[in-house]
């Protein structure tokens, strides 16, 4: 990510050797999009216990006919078929560069809301994604029951958009990086 180039270079102020940029390469076939439920998923593994307050939190605000689906430990098959169903993904990223699991869920036509994992940044754009500062739960609660009331009254993730993150995360882009 962008973020971790300038992390490099703040280490290594004098560095004379080129920095390469290399991404991810999405197989984009597993984002075809299914009917859409009203279901909300994230993965436990990053920052347990932030997933743990926030699910815990909303249940007492979710609208009955809402589900609330933790993608933990499922294979890749099963977790493409949630992040396809779903319409709402919360992010636990933990400074860990250029998390994936935001990325796929957002190509897959979900709401992305939670933490960007600083290198999410760099295509963390609204109205798709929604950030939220580390730890910040009730405002990451609040953004979820708004989110909710906005697929409510019909809006729905940005097919341009989703365009566009398709071509940062694809071979073509990966090939011209690595040339």
């Amino acid at each position: 990510s962008e973020d971790i180039t300038k992390c490099i270079k703040l280490k290594f102020p004098n560095i004379k050797t080129k920095i390469i940029k290399i991404s991810y390469a999405l197989d984009l076939k597993n984002f075809k999009m299914n009917k859409k439920k009203n279901i909300i998923t994230y993965m436990s593994r990053k920052l347990p216990q932030h997933s743990y307050l926030v699910t815990n939190y909303i249940k007492a605000q979710l609208p009955k006919n809402w589900l609330i689906r933790d993608l933990n430990n499922l294979n890749e098959k099963k977790t493409y078929d949630y992040l396809r169903e779903s319409k709402i993904f919360l992010s636990f990223s933990n400074m860990e560069g250029l998390p994936l699991p935001p990325a796929e869920a957002a190509l897959a036509g979900n709401f992305v809301i939670g933490y960007t994992g600083e290198g999410g940044n760099e295509y963390w754009k609204k109205p798709l994604f929604t950030k939220i500062n580390s730890g910040e739960i009730k405002s990451f609660v609040k953004e979820i029951i708004n989110k909710i009331l906005e697929i409510k009254v019909g809006k729905k993730p940005s097919k341009k958009y989703i365009l566009n993150l398709k071509t940062k995360f694809s071979k073509n882009r990966e090939l011209n990086n690595i040339k």
